[in-house]
């Protein structure tokens, strides 16, 4: 998925929620990733993300979505739940990408980390802008606290 999606997911899943209704939302992006890129080329480097993906969506729920947003950076959109639940699922998947070797069909076997801003709706944010906002500020908090770390908004 795309930035179009997350946009017209956020907009219709905040049109239509009641008051009890919470949407997490996470960013992430891989740490020091211009290094694979400096190592093993932009072709390989695109590899590596595409096999993120994978194995964060493998450790999603049939109603979660990752988006790619940009660059070495994604966005984990994760309908009806609460901050400390989602908060399970990111630690999951931190660990599940740091303990992965990527490119190992190329016989290379790449470690990469990740790490992760989190934020709830409606909990830290009151619309779309705001919850963009708050996960995006998490993140890079979570970049200044040394890397393959989570944030969570409090």
């Amino acid at each position: 998925h795309n930035t179009r999606f997350l946009h017209q997911f956020l907009d219709r899943y905040m049109e239509t929620a009641g008051g009890d209704d919470e949407l997490s939302l996470v960013f992430f992006d891989m740490d020091h990733f211009k290094t694979v890129v400096e190592t093993h080329g932009h072709l390989l480097a695109a590899k590596v993300l595409r096999e993120v993906a994978e194995v964060v969506d493998s450790h999603l729920d049939p109603n979660d979505r990752i988006v790619r947003y940009g660059g070495d950076e994604y966005v984990v959109i994760l309908p009806d739940q609460s901050a400390d639940r989602a908060l399970d699922k990111v630690a999951r998947l931190r660990i599940a990408i740091a303990e992965t070797l990527f490119l190992v069909e190329e016989e290379i076997g790449v470690s990469v980390t990740a790490s992760f801003g989190l934020a709830t709706y409606p909990h830290d944010a009151m619309d779309k802008r705001q919850l963009l906002a708050e996960a995006d500020r998490c993140l890079f908090e979570s970049k200044s606290l040394g890397r393959n770390v989570i944030v969570a908004s409090q």
